[in-house]
């Protein structure tokens, strides 16, 4: 069976930080994710990563030992202090460190060459605080974030956690909760809003609020007595990790346990409001500029008239305010086509947006549609648009289909600028339809490869395309294979052309009618990490269940998809209540780790469209209500079209800012809306 992820009701800001809904799957807390027994070895004290390398220490060295993160060795940086706890400071790309002994009285900031460049003294800086002379008992723990840094003491029957600045003056403290044993914690390190603690008597790690209540997550560390503590959210993404240094009488170890990407409550309801993009649009496709958070561009399918003639065009609409204002367009021609329809919006890493839409021509004379790919850039922000190249070319005749372009080609931009686009084709010897991928030759879009057959099941139908490109320049393809009701999907390296079918990521059943299958959306979208050096995609799609749409979702690190949200299995997982009538779902991955999701739910024979986000894989989606739509759906058939547009599109900008654009129609007609 599916697992359930996520519960569709409006979760609560204030929502306690012990009480995890029944329904909601947190991350495997407290699985081990690597140990290694790094060289020099001894009793471990310090624990530090930036995210490429990890830092540790030994009690009985002035050292700092740094390796990669398979635990080689680096290079030792000498240090000021002996054998104490670490911290990594990653808005000045420094470390932290005090002496391991009693009084240690002096916070070291120091570079990795080992020069140090600042220091302060905690004793002088607050002589009469009631937490500085404990803290100051054998320092085990350290941790930098937002200005402040975190200091626990030995483990021992007096404990306090101190919160100072960079100059040493206090900003908080308190006296955290002593295990079974009536000792208190050691290491330490913050995680969002909330301090993950090791108790090395009862080998145990907790989480408390950063004023000391437990939140009722913990874990064992088995027999290993751990220190310093270091939280990592690259290494093991979408997984997230803390590492700990093994307090010993041999050869310390460093272990890498799975924890929550976030803090321990469930994330509180966003604040979205939502405004009207474009009227007589629908089916919009949304980009958030990676350089500047509130610059978002839109394209959309547009209507325009002629008397009693309706025609639908690229539209395109693009806001500098985070989508409270906007200046809107439509597309020309380009190679003697013009634009029809089906938009897919993209920032390319110089900043050019592109925008890819279906064109077409038809013959005065045969009445044979000429249609193609066009591909359109802006070098002003999305002001305007030209047109640069037809990256494919088919046509439709009256009596067959000799290279029909289909539907709903997808773009995505590669780390090196080079554009990707999935489309669906119709060839002459069958009405079956293909995937197939162009790619441009450079990063100016002007030139592109013939299209490539992505492999599927000879003879099996194909439709709804995504595509994404990780930071390592790995291409996924997905798409619903109709002939045996499955996503499936595909990938292909940097320098090579061959794609590698890894099969069905999931169910994909079609409704008993076409037009719910229209509602549930034909595509199987992607998003990538965008983290340097990971391999992650997501995926959502929706499902017919036999009465009702839902939105399930699935994972990969590697190559391998998984679907139970941490655990290792086969199966995608629901990412909307079960319960609910779910439809067109889309996903992005934002570069502070946050997954953006949106779709329609339908009840009562109404639509509303959801928004929600989740800080990590592992993390409910906190949810609201951003759009009335129609009270029927019969109302979306006005002209010039036939239907309620079939994807929406959602995106995450880099100050983490949320953005969702769908075809909307509580004006009576279908327009383009969206929240931010």
């Amino acid at each position: 069976m599916k697992k359930s992820i996520v519960s569709l009701a409006v979760i609560a800001a204030s929502v306690m930080a012990a009480v995890v809904p029944a329904n909601v799957a947190r991350a495997a807390t407290g699985d081990q994710l690597a140990q290694y027994s790094p060289t020099p070895g001894g009793n471990g004290r310090g624990m530090a990563t930036d995210g490429s390398h990890l830092f540790y220490t030994i009690t009985s060295a002035a050292a700092i030992y740094e390796t990669d993160l398979s635990g080689s060795p680096v290079k030792t940086i000498t240090s000021p202090a002996t054998g104490g706890p670490l911290a990594w400071d990653a808005e000045n790309s420094t470390l932290w460190t005090m002496n391991y002994s009693d009084p240690s009285a002096t916070l070291y900031e120091l570079r990795l060459d080992g020069t140090v460049v600042s220091t302060c003294n905690l004793s002088t800086t607050n002589p009469s605080d009631p937490g500085i002379p404990d803290a100051e008992d054998y320092p085990d723990g350290l941790d930098y974030s937002n200005g402040h840094i975190w200091i626990s003491n030995e483990a021992d029957a007096s404990p306090w956690i101190v919160s100072v600045d960079t100059t040493c003056h206090v900003q908080s403290e308190f006296q955290p909760s002593t295990d079974s044993d009536g000792m208190g914690p050691s290491g330490l390190a913050v995680v969002g809003s909330d301090l993950w603690l090791a108790y090395p008597y009862t080998q145990q790690v907790q989480q408390v609020s950063m004023d000391g209540k437990p939140t009722g997550l913990k874990f064992s560390t088995g027999a290993l007595e751990l220190e310093d503590l270091a939280f990592d959210s690259s290494t093991f993404a979408p997984k997230c990790a803390l590492w700990g240094d093994e307090a010993t009488f041999s050869s310390n170890r460093l272990t890498a346990y799975e924890v929550p990407c976030t803090a321990g409550p469930p994330p509180p309801t966003l604040n979205i409001g939502d405004y009207k993009v474009a009227g007589s649009a629908q089916e919009p496709s949304i980009a958030v500029d990676p350089k500047s958070p509130k610059h978002v561009v839109i394209g959309y399918n547009s209507e325009s008239s002629l008397g009693i003639f309706h025609y639908v065009h690229c539209g395109f609409a693009t806001s500098w305010d985070g989508g409270k204002t906007w200046t809107t367009g439509t597309l020309g021609s380009v190679g003697g086509q013009g634009s029809r329809g089906d938009p897919s919006v993209v920032f390319a890493p110089d900043g050019t947006v592109f925008y890819v839409c279906q064109t077409e021509r038809t013959d005065q004379f045969t009445r044979s549609r000429v249609n193609g790919i066009g591909i359109y850039a802006s070098s002003d922000g999305g002001k305007t648009f030209k047109g640069r190249a037809l990256a494919a070319v088919g046509v439709e005749s009256l009596l067959n289909h000799a290279k029909d372009l289909e539907d709903q080609e997808t773009v995505a931009a590669g780390p090196d600028g080079k554009l990707h686009v999935c489309l669906t084709d119709v060839n002459t010897s069958s009405t079956n339809e293909t995937v197939e991928i162009v790619d441009s030759r450079d990063s100016s879009g002007r030139t592109w490869s013939s299209p490539r057959p992505v492999p599927n099941t000879p003879g099996d139908d194909t439709r709804g395309c995504g595509i994404a490109v990780t930071s390592t320049g790995r291409v996924w393809v997905s798409w619903w294979d109709t002939t045996t009701g499955e996503a499936r999907a595909a990938y292909r390296d940097p320098g090579t052309t061959r794609f590698t079918n890894v099969g069905a990521i999931g169910p994909k059943v079609a409704a008993e009618t076409e037009s719910d299958n229209s509602r549930l959306g034909w595509q199987v979208h992607l998003a990538a990490d965008p983290r340097p050096k990971s391999n992650s995609v997501l995926a959502t799609w929706a499902d017919w269940t036999g009465t009702s749409g839902v939105a399930l979702i699935a994972y990969t690190t590697d190559t391998h998809w998984y679907g139970d949200c941490g655990a290792q299995d086969s199966l995608p997982c629901y990412a909307s209540d079960s319960s609910q009538d779910a439809s067109q779902p889309a996903i992005a991955w934002g570069s502070t780790g946050a997954i953006a999701l949106g779709y329609y739910v339908l009840s009562n024979g109404s639509l509303t469209y959801r928004i929600g986000e989740a800080i990590g894989l592992n993390q409910p989606f906190g949810f609201r209500k951003a759009a009335s739509a129609p009270s029927s759906l019969s109302a979306d058939a006005t002209e010039p079209f036939d239907r309620l547009g079939d994807y929406t599109s959602v995106a995450i900008a880099t100050d983490g800012s949320f953005y969702a654009s769908w075809s909307d129609t509580r004006s009576g007609n279908q327009e383009v809306w969206v929240a931010s």
